[in-house]
């Protein structure tokens, strides 16, 4: 926390000329996924990132970012163990991620189309729990909504974002976007994090 408010307060020291900008951009996912014999089961992700982007040189930009995501594993296929008849089952899971990076844009902030790539060091906060309802076979009791919380987790992770601007006004832009977060120096794993999105940005 001490760097990224030594980074803000030189970030926001009036500069000597015009061509220092802040990018504003703000975005959110949603995926769902149906599976099963009869469609019963799902899976649902919503996803909200949130970022702020200052341009130190023309198209290069020190970004700081959050992002937001719950993931849902809905299963309503029954199964037994031993006495206990589980009826349905959510997985639950809740991620955090800050981060700290650069920005390169590919085109001027005055571009129609304006793709940009950031990439840099995340810090990840993961919980996540199970709910579920099941029958005692024993007694024929029911019992809902059963929670049992796991252990959180917290990671050193690395972020990259793939963005595509297109220019609505002079300050605003429609954003879409690619992001994956994985632990540090495990690249292979880029690809399995993938998540879009889609939003606004803002110049200002």
């Amino acid at each position: 926390m001490k760097t990224l408010f030594i980074l803000f307060s030189i970030l926001l020291i009036p500069h000597k000329t015009n061509a220092f900008v802040t990018e504003l951009s703000g975005d959110i996912g949603y995926q769902k996924q149906v599976y099963g014999t009869n469609r019963e089961n799902s899976v649902v992700t919503v996803t909200g990132n949130g970022s702020v982007a200052f341009y130190i040189w023309n198209n290069t930009a020190l970004e700081i970012n959050y992002s937001q995501s719950q993931r849902d594993d809905d299963s309503n296929t029954n199964y037994t163990i031993g006495l206990t008849k589980i009826t349905k089952r959510i997985d639950h899971t809740d991620s955090k991620v800050y981060g700290l990076g650069l920005r390169q844009a590919f085109a001027g902030k005055n571009a129609t189309i304006r793709p940009t790539l950031s990439l840099g060091y995340a810090r990840q906060f993961d919980s996540s729990y199970i709910k579920f309802n099941y029958t005692d076979l024993n007694s024929s009791i029911d019992y809902k909504d059963i929670r049992l919380d796991n252990a959180s987790n917290e990671v050193n992770s690395v972020f990259a974002t793939l963005a595509l601007n297109i220019k609505l006004t002079q300050y605003l832009s429609l954003r879409s976007a690619v992001n994956t977060v994985f632990e540090a120096f495990k690249f292979n794993k880029a690809k399995d994090y993938l998540k879009y999105s889609a939003g606004f940005t803002w110049f200002f």
